[in-house]
């Protein structure tokens, strides 16, 4: 395997894209997800000692990177970032977002999305909720009710503040650093949200070609 520290190098990546994803168990389970990083980290399964964070987030044991498992809306996937904590979300593109689906977004967030050509307001609007999902998720679970208090329009380095509630009350920003993915599919958007700048992003998905090496 290249690379460092037991994160995939991109010889790991032209492996794994070659092969496909079609083998790979993305059936949600814990042994799914063991069978998925075995090969992205390009070790035997029964190596992979699977733990859990003080969120109850899946983490590998031994593994010096951030890594994330998300399934959202049924695919598997697992982000990997050197050096940082790392956070993912990816939706279907809806045929429309209007009336209560709008409340999660900020009013500087609506104004924009009006300029947006109607054809391309959901899909804007669905990249914009990704982004608040990945950065809100890296923070801690539990945080989607903050998600109005969220501006994902984008800021140097991709910035993201987040609020973090505080022991006596009141919030303080955190910041997050989100990176917009493309795995190929139209009809999808995704983020990867990181605790640091980060020049690329890892993704892999089950059941697909690999999704995404992105440069920030």
């Amino acid at each position: 395997m290249s690379g460092t520290s037991g994160v995939p190098g991109p010889a790991d990546e032209r492996r794994w894209a070659a092969r496909g994803g079609a083998r790979m168990c993305g059936d949600g389970t814990e042994d799914g997800t063991r069978s998925l990083l075995a090969d992205v980290l390009g070790r035997p399964r029964d190596e992979i000692a699977l733990g859990r964070d003080g969120h109850g987030r899946l983490r590998v044991d031994g593994l010096s990177a951030g890594l994330y498992v998300c399934r959202d809306d049924g695919a598997l996937a697992v982000a990997i970032a050197p050096g940082a904590e790392v956070a993912l979300s990816g939706h279907p593109v809806p045929p429309a977002l209007e009336g209560a689906a709008l409340l999660p977004y900020t009013d500087a967030e609506r104004r924009m999305a009006d300029t947006v050509p109607r054809h391309r307001r959901s899909w804007f609007l669905t990249r914009l909720w990704v982004r608040k999902e990945a950065a809100l998720r890296l923070a801690s679970p539990g945080r989607l009710s903050l998600a109005a208090q969220v501006d994902a329009l984008g800021r140097r380095n991709g910035e993201v503040l987040v609020p973090e509630p505080l022991p006596g009350g009141g919030h303080c920003p955190r910041r997050a650093y989100v990176v917009d993915l493309s795995d190929g599919d139209r009809g999808r958007v995704a983020a990867a949200a990181t605790s640091v700048p980060m020049g690329s992003v890892r993704v892999w998905r089950a059941r697909a070609r690999l999704a995404s090496c992105v440069t920030g």
